[in-house]
Parts: C-alpha cells; sequence; structure tokens
C-alpha cells in the first residue's frame, strides 16, 4: 500500500509538471507572434507622395488609407521586382490586422488569404489557387510577357506611366474564362478622339483598352477586341 501511495505521488508530480510546461510553452508562443498592426509613419510617408510610394525594401505602396472609429483601415503594396503580385491588407478601426489577400488584379485573389480577428488571432486560412481551372495566373502572366505587355525576368510593366494598373484580370468561374484588359491597349486615331472631344469636355484619354478572352482549361486565345 506504501509503495503504491508513492507510485501515485510520483504519477501526480510527473503530470503536473508536463502540464506547466504545456501551458508555458503555449503561453511563450502566443505571445511571441506580434500582432501586424496598420503603420501609421508609413501613412504619412505615402500621403506626402504623388500616389504611389517606393520603399527601400523594394515593395510599392499603391494606395493607403487609415483606420478611425468604425472605419477599417487598408494598405494596397506591389511585391518586389520581378514578381507582378499585390498585397491587399485590411485593418481593424483598432490598427489590428483583419484580412491579408495576395492579389493580382482587384478581383482576382491568388496564392494563400489569411483572416484574423479583432485580437490579431489567426482565424482561417484559404488557398485561393483551387478556384480556378486549369490555366491559371502564371499562365495569364506569361501570355501578357509574349504579347510584349509586360516582363516576366526585369518586372517591367507592371504599371502605367502615369502610375495607373497595365491591365486589368477577371475570372469568369461560369464559363470559365479569364477577361484580360490591357488599359492603354491602342491609341486612338485623330477621328476618334475628335468624336470624343464633341461630347466630352476636358482633356480626353488618348488610349483604349484592347481586351482578351482567354479559355480558362486550354488557354486558348477566344477573342480580342
Amino acid at each position: 500500500m506504501k509503495k503504491l501511495l508513492i507510485y501515485l505521488s510520483i504519477l501526480c508530480f510527473v503530470i503536473c509538471t508536463c502540464q506547466s510546461k504545456k501551458e508555458e510553452t503555449h503561453k511563450n508562443n502566443k505571445t511571441s507572434t506580434m500582432v501586424e498592426k496598420f503603420d501609421f509613419a508609413l501613412f504619412k510617408k505615402y500621403q506626402e507622395s504623388n500616389g504611389t510610394l517606393e520603399l527601400k525594401n523594394g515593395y510599392t505602396v499603391l494606395s493607403m488609407s487609415a483606420p478611425e472609429k468604425d472605419e477599417a483601415g487598408t494598405l494596397e503594396e506591389l511585391l518586389p521586382k520581378p514578381s507582378f503580385l499585390y498585397v491587399y491588407k485590411e485593418f481593424y478601426p483598432n490598427g489590428n490586422l483583419k484580412k491579408k489577400e495576395t492579389r493580382i488584379s482587384e478581383t482576382v485573389k491568388v496564392e494563400k488569404s489569411e483572416y484574423y480577428d479583432k485580437d490579431g488571432n489567426l482565424e482561417k486560412t484559404v488557398d485561393e489557387d483551387q478556384n480556378y481551372g486549369k490555366i491559371k495566373y502564371q499562365d495569364v502572366l506569361s501570355f501578357l510577357d509574349k504579347k510584349g505587355y509586360i516582363n516576366l525576368k526585369t518586372g517591367e510593366g507592371r504599371l502605367n506611366d502615369d502610375g495607373t494598373n497595365k491591365y486589368d484580370i477577371v475570372y469568369d468561374q461560369d464559363v470559365p474564362v479569364w477577361n484580360i484588359s490591357i488599359t492603354q491597349g491602342k491609341r486612338l486615331s485623330e477621328k476618334e478622339l475628335l468624336e470624343i472631344m464633341k461630347t466630352s469636355p476636358g482633356e480626353p484619354n488618348v488610349w483604349k483598352p484592347v481586351v482578351y478572352k482567354m479559355d480558362a482549361n486550354t488557354g486558348k486565345i477566344i477573342s480580342e477586341k
């Protein structure tokens, strides 16, 4: 009986020690995870820029708005060259990161998306690449590279000279089709410019888009206009 009590005492001690270490490890892991917050210093620099802000780490801030009261903050930044992806981040009014999405265009999310609660804890991760057909966004970029609109090796062609997006990409899941629009695809003819100036006041846009439709299963160009 005495030996049994000693054995139970030792077993209880070991269990308590293991539980204590487990709780301590969990606590350390929790405190060591830094919660990403809105960067107000960066926002101030962005406000002083001409609409885009190139950073020393190679990122380019495309747009930024600060969180306040009940309004969320946002940040859009291009990844360093030669990448053609950009990251969209949204922040709670308390400044904590709400979601982080990697995109190739405004509506097309790729790779992994992350969603957080108000305290900065990761709630959900989504594999966005599973939403598309056999032809992925990399194939769309390769097409743009072959057409000479962009250069995948150097990263040239991400933006137009005026800072606007070089292209817009929309995925139609029902068909499925990739709709690829080159924002400054062709210059307007003199006749087209005169027609626009008759009906629209101010300086007309000298460019018109070129739109391609790509089969999302074969990569074949269905139409061009």
